[in-house]
Order: C-alpha cells, then structure tokens, then sequence
C-alpha cells in the first residue's frame, strides 16, 4: 500500500518562468504570480512570485493531482504552528541579512511551509515570495547584489537549491560585501530562505560546501550569513491529532462523506495511523484520503496486526 501511494504522484519541480501580475512599489523588489506573462521595470529587479493562480480555487478544471501539489494549497497548513512562529522569529531578529535552510524528505511540506510563510509575511507588508533560478541569474547580470537596494523587507525563497548551488555561491558572496551589514537597526532586512531534501554541511563537493564552504575571507563571509551552521530539519507532523486533521481537511475539501474517526472511536483506525512509517509525511496522508474515499480507510492503511 505504500508503494501504491509513492506512486500515486510525485511532486513537480517548479517552472522556470513564473510572472505575471505587478503588487509592489519601486523598482528593485517585485511582487508576482503566475505563469506565460512578463514584468518589464527600468531598473535591475529581484522578481518573487507566490504563485497565485495555482491555488486550487483558481483553477478552471482542478484534478485530483492538483490537490496534491503545494502550490496549489488545496487545505490548510496543519501542524505546523511551532516551525511557523520559529521562521517569523528569524525574520524579526534585527540581522539586516540573513540565510536559512530548511531540509526534509519528499512530501514533508518544505514548500507548503514556505508558500505559508510568504502569504503571512507578504500580509505584513514584506515582499515575499519564490525566487526561481532563472530570475536570480536575470537579476545577477543586471546588478552586483553588492550594491543592491531593496524597498522593503524581503524573503526570497528558493526551491530545490542544490540545482543552482554556483549562482547563489556568486550572489551570497556579493551580498557578504554589503553595506547593510554594518548598519545597524536596518528597517528592511533582506531573509533568503532555501529548500532541499538533504544537506552535507561537512561533506566537500556538497551542494551545501559550493553555497556557503570556501576557505578564504569571502568564503567565510558568506558562511556567516547562515542564521545556524546546520540546516534545520523539517520533522515529520507529530501526533495522531495533526494526522487526522490532515486526512479530514482533504475528505472536506472534495466533498467525500467518508468521516475520520474521533480518537478512540475506532481501535482499528487508532493502532493503524499510529503505525504508519509514513503517517507523519502530510502529502501521504493527503493521498490516503483520496484513495480511502474511493473505498474505504481499511483499504489504505492496511491490516491489523494480530499479536500473540
């Protein structure tokens, strides 16, 4: 049955073109969403998207696969509470500049998580959003990050970070030669917050060694823009209470009548969601309601086991 759901859906690498609507105001920082439109500004420009016209309630002829793309944002962000408030306390900790990464496996919620930071920060007047790979390096041949100037607090996140471990060693490296650093009470900091699955920190050759490694002084300059030396670990949803939830957020929102069980209401719902090697893993969960919708939850989770 596990296997069945791994290859239910595999989540998506992200697009490499995402623009379309202007939010912001001046000319170094844009706020963006969506896909096939373009923003043309006079002067160098980081360009962010939150991808708003993925959102589910935006699409004309949502699949079930959609549901299970994070962009898409198809439920709420459960069980998440504590990693939320600990990102919000890294953005308000006065640094002017300053990088986070975030690992965990495929279907942890990495980017669920960040897409939910970007829509709170972007509420309290930050601009948030992803940076893809192809917007950094159109941004880098217009300005050296060195001399750059944002117009307001700034998270840029950027997915799957490893792909482009070079160019964000060139950018980190301009940013560490950045006068803000110096200032002290910056009123806009800048937060660049990086997703993978997995991180070496002390492993050479490492897509973490060519980020933020690098023996001489700009190499160590860079290193400390790190708010910690270790990446933070995106742990799995702890507790029965944020599982069920997870599972009923998605037999809600496609309409099934097929109920989760309260806690102990059903001994054999209990033993097996506690038991479960992936039932922390919110996208597994997630598909697990799809399928037991289509039959029932003993399908999905599995049997019982008898015990002498």
């Amino acid at each position: 049955m596990i296997e069945r759901l791994l290859n239910y859906v595999r989540p998506k690498r992200p697009k490499t073109a995402q623009a379309s609507e202007l939010e912001g105001d001046g000319n170094v920082v844009v706020q963006v969403s969506g896909d096939g439109n373009s923003v043309v500004v006079g002067y160098s420009y980081l360009r962010l998207t939150r991808f708003l016209n993925r959102r589910f309630s935006a699409l004309p002829d949502p699949t079930e696969t959609d549901l299970l793309q994070a962009h898409s944002r198809s439920i709420a962000l459960l069980g998440r509470e504590t990693e939320l408030s600990e990102l919000w306390d890294w953005l308000n900790d006065g640094r002017a500049i300053s990088a986070r990464v975030i690992i965990g496996s495929a279907g942890r919620g990495k980017s669920r998580l960040a897409l939910e930071l970007c829509e709170q920060a972007a509420a309290q007047g930050w601009r948030a959003g992803f940076l893809t790979g192809a917007d950094l390096e159109r941004f880098r041949a217009q300005q050296n990050a060195g001399e750059w100037g944002w117009n307001a607090p700034t998270l840029a996140v950027i997915d799957y970070a490893a792909t482009g471990a070079k160019g964000l060693n060139a950018w980190l490296r301009e940013l560490s030669d950045h006068a803000a650093l110096t200032q002290v009470g910056t009123a806009s900091p800048l937060r660049l917050l990086l997703l993978e699955r997995q991180a070496e920190p002390n492993a050479a050759g490492s897509w973490w060694h060519t980020v933020f490694g690098g023996g001489d002084g700009t190499g160590q300059a860079v290193g400390r823009l790190l708010d910690r030396p270790e990446p933070v670990v995106l742990q799995a949803l702890e507790g029965d209470a944020s599982r069920r939830a997870v599972m009923a957020a998605m037999l809600e929102q496609i309409g099934s009548e097929l109920q989760v069980p309260a806690a102990r209401e059903d001994a054999y719902f209990d033993q097996r969601l506690s038991a479960l090697t992936w039932g922390g893993e919110p996208l597994f969960l997630m598909m697990a309601a799809l399928l037991a919708s289509k039959s029932d939850f003993a399908a999905v989770l599995g049997p019982v086991e008898i015990q002498d």
